[in-house]
């Protein structure tokens, strides 16, 4: 199973200039766009589809990115919340797990590396 490394999301932002964003897929500003980690992660490797980005959404993250979708739905959730602890969710499956905890590690990464935070998000 595929599964994406806090190195790869900090790498994404870098190489798209988006800025980080939690609880949505894509936001902010015509001058400063903002995206989810999934978002940053397809536009990076589909830069083709940065023209539609704000209507991308699991499904791209799931196909471009290879990605299954238990993964992707737990990704959202630990990135949202910014830590690895586990959503009220009937998914009890691994791939969600490991999403969770994927994405709570990418989150503290684009943290840790200080790039700044898109309207919407919770960091300060």
């Amino acid at each position: 199973m595929r599964r994406i490394s806090g190195t790869d999301v900090v790498a994404a932002y870098r190489t798209t200039g988006l800025r980080p964003l939690q609880h949505a897929f894509a936001g902010g500003t015509a001058q400063q766009p903002a995206a989810c980690g999934l978002t940053a992660l397809v536009l990076a490797r589909a830069p083709h589809l940065r023209t539609h980005y704000r209507a991308l959404g699991p499904i791209d993250a799931e196909l471009v990115l290879g990605l299954a979708p238990d993964y992707v739905l737990g990704w959202t959730a630990g990135w949202d919340t910014g830590d690895a602890a586990f959503p009220a969710s009937p998914r009890t499956t691994e791939p969600f797990t490991l999403g969770v905890l994927d994405g709570a590690a990418c989150w503290r990464a684009v943290t840790a590396a200080g790039l700044r935070d898109g309207s919407g998000s919770r960091a300060a």
